[in-house]
């Protein structure tokens, strides 16, 4: 901090003795303060560059990366402001982190990966590891022991994986006349499969796509999202061996009959295998922890004194 504030001395100085010879000169400024921490314009901008590149890198053209660049800054600027906020969080607890805690941390980022001490400069790989050192600390003393995972999350995270595994196999009978017709011809096809007509003849007798007479009216199996949206909410809501209502698509009409119901990859969630379990604990772990997190930050910007310039 004390740099920090004899370095702005200096700018100043500089800047007043460039207008006095009449000169132009650009400086950098304070952009974001968080209570005792400051950022400068040169560092959100490097921040913003870095996120950049990593949308750039991981996210594939289309609609998903122009939102996320069109975003871009005020994510940046936000990401920064959290972590000002527990920087001067975890300084205020008094915690600290040691040299030799800071030297053997870099040791083995230089051993993994040997470019890291020709990218940073010492003092700011230093700088970097010390603060992320304060960050997990303070984390790990005042978010993490408020996250319980019990067997029961675990269950219900388990049925959720499962249904989201689930695949249907169904057949159709397609109608492209009136809706009139297609409601006469579903009354009927209803009585047959009462009397225990096979739904394959009753495809093969009334339904008017192409196909029917090579397939039966089956159309295969599915996860849900792969059918249109019509037919996947209804498809996916039939019981086996039941009958749907008539649905309408720009196709025609649909009868979507469900062969079959299977889990890919499902597991037993009343007899989990303890590999299954530490993944379902672990995932259900991050997703609460992510969440209490969330809160953590927000009753600290509650209190805190934020400006962004």
């Amino acid at each position: 901090m004390k740099f920090r504030i004899f370095f702005f001395i200096i700018c100043f100085l500089i800047a007043k003795d460039s207008y006095v010879r009449g000169e132009t000169l650009l400086l950098d400024y304070i952009k974001i303060v968080v209570n005792s921490e400051i950022l400068t314009h040169s560092e959100v901008q490097g921040a913003i560059d870095d996120l950049r590149a990593q949308i750039l890198r991981s996210i594939p053209p289309g609609i998903v990366r122009d939102q996320q660049l069109k975003e871009l800054e005020s994510t940046a600027v936000q990401n920064l402001v959290n972590e000002l906020l527990v920087l001067d969080r975890a300084r205020s607890k008094n915690i600290e982190v040691t040299e030799a805690e800071i030297e053997q941390h870099i040791n083995r980022l230089a051993k993994d990966n040997p470019q890291i001490t020709k990218i940073y400069d010492p003092d700011e790989l230093k700088e970097l590891v010390s603060k992320d050192f304060l960050k997990q600390r303070l984390i790990a003393l005042e978010v993490a022991p408020k996250v319980h995972v019990s067997d029961a999350e675990i269950k219900v995270f388990c049925e959720e994986s499962v249904q989201q595994n689930k695949e249907v196999e169904i057949a159709q009978i397609l109608f492209r006349g009136s809706e009139e017709e297609a409601q006469t011809k579903t009354v009927l096809i209803k009585k047959a499969l009462l009397e225990g007509t096979d739904f394959g003849q009753l495809a093969k007798t009334y339904s008017e796509d192409p196909n029917v007479k090579n397939n039966g009216g089956k159309l295969g199996r599915f996860q849900q999202g792969q059918l249109l949206a019509a037919i996947d909410e209804v498809a996916f809501s039939l019981k086996k061996k039941q009958l749907s209502p008539l649905i309408k698509t720009e196709v025609g009409f649909h009868l979507i009959y469900l062969l079959d119901v299977g889990i890919r990859g499902g597991a037993d969630c009343d007899n989990l295998s303890p590999e299954r379990r530490n993944q379902y604990y672990n995932q259900v772990y991050n997703q609460k922890h992510q969440q209490s997190l969330n809160d953590y930050l927000k009753e600290l910007r509650k209190t805190a004194q934020i400006k962004i310039n």
